[in-house]
């Protein structure tokens, strides 16, 4: 079973009727906090209380009433087995098959030439034959009441139109046979409304086969004594099917080794007799070897962490559920370690007959779910919003990041990325921003490219830069998991003037270079070098005096090898990174070797905290692109 489409007006954060989506596999719910995530899975679960959308929209003035009913328009799909298994749940009550029209091409195909008793077993027959059926259900309920089902459409599985009496559908009633397996029995015709009809009595009995996973810690450590292998939606009686799975010994064997292999802290999972409330049993988990038989030893779920009980009843439905289920999940990282959740993801995979709905804001659930379809709800001006984002657009994005060195989570959730040449400025650039624009706390994350051989070619420098904008304006469009680039701020490292503007046309204005050849040159100040030296253990000769390192430097600078042919000699067009490494390497003896995401951020925090002036060049080009971006 799985849904397919999904529709919600009225609850909670959302308002206008939110069109949804849903692919089989895995799929994800993402957005910021309070965006209505959770809503929509308590929604999704068709297990709630009904809550109306109140904004200054609905409620303009303090005396209005808003519509106070929340409406789920839903398609489900289910196999001919799984049609069958709900039916049977519903044995003894008359269900109600619309019947067809007289005379249309379907009732020809089945036989169903008059509204009686032979035409009926046609129709049921038919019914009971089809590989799949999908059912459009509306599910209603007011603030004051436990919700009605309704078929949006009648038939609520479509196929043909249904023969109507006036304002009422005329339905073949049937019942469940008393024998074993699934007889359905014409018995008579009755008129009725869409509240009638078959997909609207297996309503709720659908909802039944959704499991929802809340983000709080569940109280499931302890039950009563039972025989059911059924687990509660709410999960409450996962003791009680727990022991009834210890019946199976090599089923619970597989469950045990899923659980330790998510949760290797857990050695075993056990059930016993509760030793506080007679007729109950407990879950204890065993976080010793089992070898030792020191059952005394083990510790009662419900003193246990919150993952623990989401992770076995989440397990156990997934393990042990006979047919497919719809398994939701409300923000797995908020009780469970990123590894813990990684592997969950991975075991959900390895059993793709069910389907998943995980609402999450974290890039490494999302990245290791590898979602079919991914749906961004935000927040505008007090009501939720959804996007549906293409499944082969984010796999698509994560390659590309991929590709200049940087993942989902570097960037997921910021509102801009300002991309820089490398991982020296990626690092040192935010101690600038912050220290001296006066931006620290800004929602741009500063991410740099590791692809930096772009860069470096002479003959395609120019050609590759493009191609390394092309690939970021693909990651920056506004319908993705990647916020957009508010700029980009890259070494001059030898372009032409030309080169330059030829690539800030090509980005739109969004493209910047450094005044000097390379960030290194910036750092080329002796008291902050003859610091950085001699805050080395292992340097051989200390202290080293700022004259020393001047000296050296003066000497350097005139060593045509750091300089582009013909170019002027200057610290604006030395090659900075190269004479600081070569720098280190004399002053030292070969000792130390000059590290750009060590020395040269320890430059550059000396730099922030003592001389911020030989910085201000960065500091400009910084708050002209955060603070001032183009339009």
């Amino acid at each position: 079973m799985q849904i397919t489409k999904f529709q919600l007006s009225n609850y909670k954060s959302f308002n206008e009727p939110v069109r949804l989506e849903f692919s089989n596999g895995i799929n994800v719910i993402t957005g910021q906090n309070s965006a209505g995530k959770t809503a929509l899975l308590e929604a999704l679960s068709l297990r709630f209380s009904a809550i109306a959308h109140r904004s200054l929209k609905t409620v303009p003035t303090r005396d209005s009433t808003p519509n106070r009913t929340t409406k789920i328009e839903a398609s489900f799909q289910l196999s001919r087995a799984e049609v069958a298994e709900v039916i049977m749940r519903l044995r003894g009550s008359g269900l109600n098959i619309p019947k067809p029209t007289l005379g249309t091409s379907f009732s020809e195909k089945i036989n169903y030439h008059a509204h009686d008793a032979a035409s009926s077993e046609n129709l049921v027959r038919w019914f009971m034959a089809c590989e799949t059926h999908t059912f459009q259900l509306l599910f209603e309920q007011n603030e004051a009441d436990s919700g009605i089902w309704t078929a949006s459409r009648v038939p609520s599985f479509g196929n043909y139109q249904a023969e109507k009496q006036g304002d009422a559908f005329l339905y073949c009633q049937a019942t469940v046979g008393s024998g074993p397996g699934i007889e359905l029995r014409p018995l008579h015709q009755i008129a009725g409304s869409p509240r009638n009809e078959l997909g609207a009595q297996l309503g709720p009995q659908i909802a039944q086969r959704i499991y929802i996973f809340r983000a709080e810690r569940p109280r499931v450590g302890s039950c009563p004594f039972g025989g059911s292998s059924q687990l509660a939606p709410d999960a409450s009686n996962l003791a009680e099917v727990l022991n009834t799975l210890d019946q199976n010994k090599v089923r619970f064997n597989r469950f045990d080794q899923q659980v330790s292999r998510i949760l290797p802290q857990i050695r075993q999972v056990a059930v016993r007799p509760s030793q506080y409330k007679s007729g109950d049993v407990e879950i204890v988990v065993w976080p010793h070897d089992p070898a030792s038989e020191r059952e005394d030893l083990a510790i009662p779920l419900a003193n246990c962490g919150t993952g623990v009980g989401q992770v076995l009843a989440i397990l156990y439905v997934v393990l042990t559920a006979d047919s497919p289920q719809i398994i939701v999940i409300d923000e797995p990282q908020s009780f469970l370690h990123p590894g813990a959740a990684r592997k969950l993801i991975q075991t959900l995979k390895d059993h793709p007959e069910h389907q998943y709905v995980i609402a999450t804001h974290s890039p490494t659930i999302i990245s290791a779910a590898s979602p079919e379809k991914v749906i961004m709800i935000t927040l505008r001006d007090g009501e939720s919003k959804a996007e549906m984002l293409d499944a082969a657009e984010t796999a698509t994005q994560r390659l590309l990041l991929l590709e200049v060195g940087a993942t989902l989570s570097d960037v997921f959730g910021a509102d801009n990325v300002l991309w820089v040449e490398g991982a020296t400025e990626e690092v040192c650039f935010p101690e600038i921003l912050e220290k001296l624009v006066g931006h620290g706390k800004t929602d741009t994350v500063i991410k740099g490219v590791v692809a930096t051989g772009d860069f470096e070619s002479r003959r395609h420098r120019h050609r590759q830069a493009e191609l390394v904008l092309e690939i970021y304006e693909r990651l920056s469009k506004s319908t993705s998991l990647i916020p957009p680039a508010i700029g980009f701020l890259f070494d001059t490292d030898g372009r032409t003037a030309k080169e330059q503007e030829d690539l800030r046309r090509r980005a739109k204005g969004r493209l910047h270079f450094l005044t000097r050849r390379m960030f290194e040159n910036f750092l080329l100040v002796p008291t902050a070098i003859a610091v950085v030296m001699n805050s080395e253990e292992s340097f051989p000769t200390k202290p080293v005096s700022e004259e020393l390192v001047r000296s050296k430097l003066e000497v350097l600078l005139k060593e045509p090898k750091y300089y582009e042919s013909g170019a002027k000699q200057s610290l604006v067009t030395v090659h900075g990174g190269r004479l600081l490494e070569d720098l280190f390497g004399d002053m030292s003896a070969g000792t130390i070797v000059y590290r750009k995401t060590k020395h040269s951020v320890a430059l550059t925090d000396w730099l922030v905290e003592n001389s911020p002036d030989e910085l201000a060049d960065i500091t400009g080009l910084l708050r002209k692109i955060l603070v001032s971006p183009p339009d």
